[in-house]
């Protein structure tokens, strides 16, 4: 185990690095999130400030995501296979 820990750090830091190269902020699909984001929005604002708020809101949503460690998106899976049992 010992000989394997180096390469195993070396993967986990090429693939965190990879991860952060080709990270886009604002993936060019639309998300089911963003377009009920936008939904809601719009009931209040016209759609130049919908689309302004929503873009401000997905922009912080995948920099918090992308913050995440591998345990804390385990844990919110976990918790959310969870929710699904319940109901």
């Amino acid at each position: 185990m010992g000989s394997e820990m180096p390469e195993m750090w070396t993967n986990c830091s090429y693939h965190t690095n990879m991860k952060e190269d080709s990270f886009d902020p604002q993936p060019k699909q639309k998300t089911v999130l963003k377009d009920a984001i936008y939904k809601f929005l719009r009931q209040f604002y016209n759609e130049s400030d919908s689309e302004k708020i929503t873009d401000e809101f997905m922009k912080d949503f995948y920099r918090s995501i992308s913050s995440l460690s591998l345990d804390d998106l385990e844990k919110l899976a976990t918790s959310y296979l969870q929710d699904e049992k319940t109901n």
